[in-house]
C-alpha cells in the first residue's frame, strides 16, 4: 500500500507543533523545523514510531505507537478542568452566582413613608415648641430678677437718702461737715450699687443653672418619647 510520506509528515508536524507554516516540500520542512521535530521526522521514516514525544497539549509525554495516537478518531488539543481558560471560566461562574443571591431590602422598604414623614413633622414641631418654651422661661426669669433687684435698689436708696437728709436737718454743721456727709452718702450709694450688682449676678447664675438642668430633663424625656413612637 502506497503512503504519501510528504503529506503524512506535514500533517503530523502540523498537529505536533504550535507553530504554523505553509505547505512545502520535505527538505524545506526539515530545514525550517526545530531540531526536536527534525529528530521526530527522522524516527518516523526510520520506523521508530515507538519513540516518545511531547503530546499536542503539552502535558507530559505519550507513546507515539499507542492505540489512541494512531486512532483516526483521536481528538487533539484535549484539556481537562485544570486548564487555565477553563478554570477561570468556572470560577467566574461561581462568583456570578454569589451576586445573584437575594439580598436584604433597604430600610425604606419596611417603613411607611407617609407615616414616617408625618412623625418627623410632628417631632420637629414638638422640638420647636419646647425650645420656644425654654426661651420664654429664661426671659421671664430675667425680667423677674431685674424687677426684684430694682425694687430693692429703690428701697435701699430711699433709706440712705432719708438718713442723709435727717442728719443734715437735725444738726447745725459747718459747710465742711455737710460736704463730708454728702461724700459719705455718695460712697454709700456706690457701695450699695456694687453689692446689689454682685448679688444679682450670682442669683442669675444660680437660676440659669437650675433652668439648664430642668431643660436637659425635659429634652431627654421628649427624645425618649419620640424614639418609642418611631
Amino acid at each position: 500500500m502506497y503512503v504519501n510520506t510528504h503529506a503524512y509528515a506535514y500533517t503530523y508536524l502540523r498537529l505536533s507543533s504550535p507553530y504554523s507554516f505553509e505547505m512545502c516540500n520535505l527538505c524545506e520542512c526539515c530545514s525550517n523545523l526545530n531540531k526536536n521535530f527534525h529528530l521526530i521526522f527522522l524516527r518516523m521514516h526510520s520506523g521508530g514510531l515507538g519513540s516518545r514525544q511531547s503530546t499536542p497539549n503539552g502535558y507530559g509525554s505519550r507513546d507515539v505507537s499507542s492505540p489512541s495516537q494512531n486512532d483516526s478518531d483521536y481528538k487533539y488539543g484535549r484539556f481537562d478542568a485544570s486548564a487555565l481558560h477553563i478554570a477561570h471560566a468556572l470560577k467566574q461562574t461561581e462568583i456570578q452566582k454569589a451576586y445573584n443571591k437575594m439580598r436584604e431590602k433597604p430600610i425604606d422598604f419596611y417603613l411607611a413613608r407617609e407615616e414616617q414623614a408625618r412623625l418627623e413633622m410632628k417631632h420637629r414641631k414638638e422640638e420647636d415648641d419646647l425650645y420656644r418654651k425654654f426661651a420664654r422661661k429664661r426671659e421671664e426669669e430675667d425680667r423677674k430678677i431685674q424687677s426684684e433687684f430694682q425694687d430693692e435698689w429703690e428701697r435701699e436708696l430711699q433709706r440712705l437718702t432719708h438718713k442723709f437728709e435727717k442728719e443734715l436737718a437735725t444738726s447745725r454743721r459747718s459747710r465742711d461737715d455737710q460736704n463730708m456727709l454728702t461724700l459719705r452718702h455718695e460712697q454709700q450709694k456706690e457701695d450699695l450699687e456694687k453689692n446689689m450688682t454682685l448679688r444679682r449676678s450670682k442669683k442669675k447664675e444660680s437660676i440659669t443653672r437650675k433652668m439648664l438642668e430642668h431643660e436637659r430633663y425635659e429634652t431627654a424625656a421628649l427624645v425618649d418619647r419620640q424614639s418609642s413612637e418611631m
